[in-house]
């Protein structure tokens, strides 16, 4: 079962620096969110995505490579 709760944290430290605006900008469509600063709080696991929204993540992960450990935080195994 994926930990939704511990937000997304290793995923984006999987992507290439060169992607990570146009990512970020992806995954506040996905979310439908507006500020960097409520990205943030998904990603830190402050706020759980719905199942759509997890889902719609997951898709984006897979469109920029990062298929494997995307949820939980990079501190983490």
């Amino acid at each position: 079962m994926k930990d939704y709760k511990k937000g997304f944290r290793k995923g984006v430290g999987k992507i290439k620096a060169k992607d990570l605006r146009k990512f970020r900008e992806e995954a506040c469509k996905a979310l439908n969110v507006e500020t960097r600063m409520t990205l943030n709080r998904y990603k830190n696991g402050r706020v759980e995505p719905k199942a759509s929204e997890a889902a719609a993540l997951e898709k984006l992960f897979k469109k920029y490579g990062v298929t494997t450990n995307i949820w939980g935080n990079d501190d983490e195994d």
